[in-house]
């Protein structure tokens, strides 16, 4: 009898970008001050936000997470409602790290759509942040500059 040893499901890795870009544009990049790493084992989901360029560090974070981009709380014009994101923290005192761990509702192979957005700040400067800029298809349909990435539960 074979012992079956469990799959590490592989991890979506993202960049987060801040600043209040109006539409998408390669200029994003030079916004980057951290990553998002979105990755899922059979019990739970995990978001992980990590500041890495710069001195960056987070005061809150929100994630939403839904099997279709309309499962993420939208206004009537496709805005993203950030306050009304299940999960959410302030952090206070900033921190440059900081991991979400969401039951996995989902069935293997079911793509997730997952918002997180992050008010980070560089000494006495505070921007709004979002993961990640995989182009005009992944921005809400609204008219700011918030995306959203993708990840195939495993």
């Amino acid at each position: 009898n074979l012992a079956v040893m469990p799959v590490k499901a592989e991890t979506t890795y993202r960049t987060i970008f801040a600043g209040s870009p109006h539409h998408y544009t390669p200029k994003w990049n030079e916004l980057g001050v951290g990553e998002l790493a979105i990755w899922n084992d059979g019990s739970y989901l995990y978001v992980q936000y990590t500041m890495k360029w710069g001195d960056w560090e987070m005061t809150e974070t929100h994630v939403a997470v839904a099997d279709s981009l309309e499962g993420i709380p939208q206004t009537k014009s496709g805005n993203p409602k950030v306050g009304n994101f299940p999960y959410a923290m302030e952090h206070n005192p900033a921190v440059t790290t900081y991991t979400y761990v969401i039951d996995l509702e989902w069935e293997v192979g079911t793509e997730l759509y997952i918002a997180a957005h992050a008010v980070v700040q560089d000494g006495c400067r505070q921007e709004t942040a979002w993961a990640d800029c995989q182009g005009p298809a992944f921005l809400f349909p609204g008219a700011n500059w918030a995306s959203f990435v993708t990840h195939v539960v495993q």
